[in-house]
Formats: structure tokens, C-alpha cells, sequence
């Protein structure tokens, strides 16, 4: 009997791949439980250090999406998107803002 020595092949996988994959496998997690990112890497077959990296920035992103809202808007007549990121708190600055107003115009 005679045995292969070649390393397994393991297919290379872009960070977007990665980063969607990894995202699916926590989809898939029940409420409590948890995977090491060695497992989440043995599972998609890629690199443990891509993973690790790939799971940061999904924190990374998590934490500053906590305290900032990504807005996307057109501009009329505009042909491309305006991307930008606003303070959560200046949204609710805004609705309060407008709110007040709205009961300014009911007393007059």
C-alpha cells in the first residue's frame, strides 16, 4: 500500500469569499454555542490566519457601525451613489429636531 506524500490542496480564497463564508458559518451557529477560527478554517478549507484577519474586521466593522449609521443616497439627477457615515447620535439630533418642529406648526 503506498501513501501519498503531497500536502493537501487547498484552494485559495479571497477575503470577500472568506469573509462571506465565515459569515454563513456564524449564521449557522445555535443560540450559545461557538467555533474556534482554527474549526471555521478546517471547515472552509482556507487559512486559519485569513480567517482570524477576516473575523476582526467583521468586529472591527461591528464596532463602528454600533455608533455610526452608513447612508447611501443619490443625489437627483446624479448617476453614482454618495456613500458617507453619520454619528447615531446626529440622527437622533435630526428626528428630534423634526419632531419639534412638526409640533410647532400644530400650535400656529
Amino acid at each position: 500500500m503506498s501513501f501519498s506524500t503531497d500536502p493537501p490542496v487547498i484552494g485559495r480564497m479571497g477575503i470577500p469569499e472568506v469573509m462571506k463564508e465565515v459569515i454563513n458559518e456564524l449564521n449557522h451557529l445555535k443560540e450559545g454555542a461557538s467555533l474556534s477560527i482554527a474549526d471555521i478554517a478546517w471547515k472552509l478549507q482556507c487559512d486559519r490566519r485569513t480567517v482570524e484577519k477576516v473575523i476582526d474586521m467583521i468586529i472591527e466593522i461591528q464596532q463602528n457601525l454600533r455608533t455610526k449609521d452608513l447612508l447611501k443616497e443619490k443625489p437627483h439627477g446624479a448617476r453614482s451613489y454618495l456613500i458617507y457615515l453619520r454619528d447615531s447620535s446626529a440622527r437622533a439630533r435630526a428626528a428630534i429636531e423634526s419632531a419639534g418642529k412638526r409640533l410647532k406648526r400644530k400650535k400656529e
